[in-house]
Formats: structure tokens, sequence, C-alpha cells
């Protein structure tokens, strides 16, 4: 009788040490996936940063060449211009909205120097919306043309960051380089 207590306790032993490697192994498998999920959510949110960031820099100097235009022209080509730079107004502020969500959902699913690389982007980027907002006299939009060149670089000086910290986040590792257009690349600093 006793060896059929040794033997039934065994079986406990032996029934419990399977439970329990199988929920520790549910577990693991669990914890993978959600890593998987959340390196795809970044990179996915992160190609989204990198894609609107460039088309608003393209719209925002399009705004910025329109306002020149319709303050050197009349008539009828300053009222197409004026149209168009409404449009692209209009383009642009849809395209920051949608770069505020993203880095919103980046704030939720990535690390510390992601969030603070976002926000920075987020404040380069307040810059321009200031711009945008400015009044449309004349010397407000020269300002505005002038400057193009220098906050483009900015920008994507911040994206760079940001992206780096991305891929550190998710344990890629740092690049020297990864889509700096080719006129802010040789200004962009980087270090190794």
């Amino acid at each position: 009788m006793a060896s059929s207590w040794v033997t039934l306790a065994a079986a406990l032993i032996a029934a419990a040490a399977a439970v329990f490697n199988v929920m520790v192994a549910k577990r693991g498998a669990s914890n993978v996936e959600l890593q998987k999920w959340r390196r795809q959510q970044v990179g996915e949110l992160g190609a989204r940063v990198i894609t609107t960031v460039h088309a608003v820099v393209d719209t925002w100097q399009a705004i910025a060449c329109g306002r020149v235009i319709m303050n050197e022209v009349s008539g009828e080509t300053r009222e197409r211009a004026h149209g168009e730079v409404r449009e692209l107004t209009v383009k642009f502020y849809e395209l920051m909205d949608t770069i505020d969500l993203a880095v919103a959902e980046l704030d939720m699913l990535a690390g510390r120097d992601v969030v603070s690389y976002g926000s920075h982007l987020l404040s380069v980027l307040d810059e321009w919306r200031q711009f945008v907002r400015q009044d449309r006299e004349p010397e407000g939009s020269n300002r505005m043309w002038s400057e193009r060149e220098n906050m483009a670089l900015e920008i994507h000086a911040a994206l760079f960051e940001l992206v780096n910290a991305m891929r550190l986040d998710l344990g890629i590792g740092r690049r020297p380089a990864f889509a700096v257009r080719p006129e802010c690349r040789a200004q962009v600093r980087v270090d190794e």
C-alpha cells in the first residue's frame, strides 16, 4: 500500500511538473509573440513617420514657394496660387496630424529614448506649424522661403535621431545613415 502511495505521489508530482512546464512554455511563447507583435508595430509606425515626414517637407516647401509666388503676382494668377496654397495647407495639417498620431502610438509601444526623440521631432515640427500659421505678408513668406533649407535639415536630423532610437529600442543597432535625403546627408552629424 505504501508503494501505491509513493507511486500516486510521484504521478501527482509528475503531473504538476508537466502542468507547470506547459504554463511556463505557454507564457514564454506568449512573451515571444508579444515582442514579435511589438517589433512589427514599432517598425510600421516608424515607416509611417519617415514617409509622412518626407511628405511634410515637400508640402511645406511647396507652401513656401506658393506664398512667394502669390505675393509677387496679381489677378487671376494670384488667386490660383492662393487656392493652391490653401489646398497645400490643408494637406500639411493632415500630414502633421498623421505624425502626431504615429508618435503618440510609439509613445505607448516603445522605450523612453524613442519617446524622447519623438517629442523632439514634434517640437521641431511645431516650428513649421508656426511658419504656416503666420500671417501671409510678403516679409513672412520670404522668411519662410529663406529658412526652408535650414528647417529641412533640422527635421531630417530629428528624424534620423528618432529612427536610431527606434532601432536601438528594437535591438537592431545604430546605422550611420538610413533614409536621410542626399542633400541633407552630408550636413547631418552622425555619432558612431
